[in-house]
C-alpha cells in the first residue's frame, strides 16, 4: 500500500503487517493512505464524427484543389478565329509554349526600342493609312514567329 506523509509530503510504500513510520521524518501519526489512482479513461471518438470530419476536409482539400487549378489556368486560350483580349503575361505564356526565345517573348506594344522600331514602320499621311501600315507590319512579325 502507498502512504503519504501530512508533515513532510512524502509518499513510501508499505507492506501489509509493517509498523507505519514515514522513512523521512520518522512520524507514526499523520500518515495518509493514498487511493490507487484509477487509469485515465480515454475519450472514445464516434464513427460518425470521424466521418463527418473525413468529408468536410475532403470537401476542402478539393474546393482549395480547384481553386488553384482555376487561378493557375489564368485566362482561357481562345480558340481559332475568336478574338480575345490578351494581357502581357498570357502573351508571354502563348509564345514561350510555342518555341519563341524568352528575350523576344514580349509584348510588341511593350515600351522600348521594339515599339519605337514599330511606330518608324507607320507610313501614310492619315491615321487608317499609319494604322494599316501598323497592322501590317504586325502581322509580319508574328508571321515570322
Amino acid at each position: 500500500m502507498r502512504y503519504r506523509c501530512v508533515s513532510c509530503e512524502i509518499e513510501f510504500e508499505s507492506k501489509p503487517g509493517e509498523k507505519l513510520r514515514c522513512p523521512e521524518c520518522l512520524r507514526q501519526h499523520g500518515l495518509e493512505e493514498v487511493a490507487a489512482a484509477a487509469p485515465a479513461r480515454r475519450r472514445r471518438v464516434s464513427s460518425r464524427t470521424l466521418l463527418i470530419t473525413f468529408v468536410v476536409l475532403s470537401l476542402t482539400a478539393a474546393l482549395a484543389a480547384g481553386a488553384v487549378m482555376i487561378w493557375q489556368r489564368g485566362a482561357a486560350i481562345p480558340k481559332p478565329g475568336e478574338l480575345a483580349i490578351l494581357n502581357e503575361a498570357h502573351l508571354k505564356r502563348t509564345l514561350l509554349r510555342r518555341g519563341v526565345p524568352p528575350a523576344l517573348a514580349t509584348s510588341p506594344f511593350a515600351p522600348g526600342p521594339a515599339l519605337k522600331a514599330l511606330a518608324a514602320e507607320a507610313k501614310g499621311s492619315d491615321e487608317l493609312a499609319r494604322a494599316r501600315s501598323l497592322a501590317r507590319a504586325l502581322g509580319a512579325r508574328i508571321a515570322a514567329l
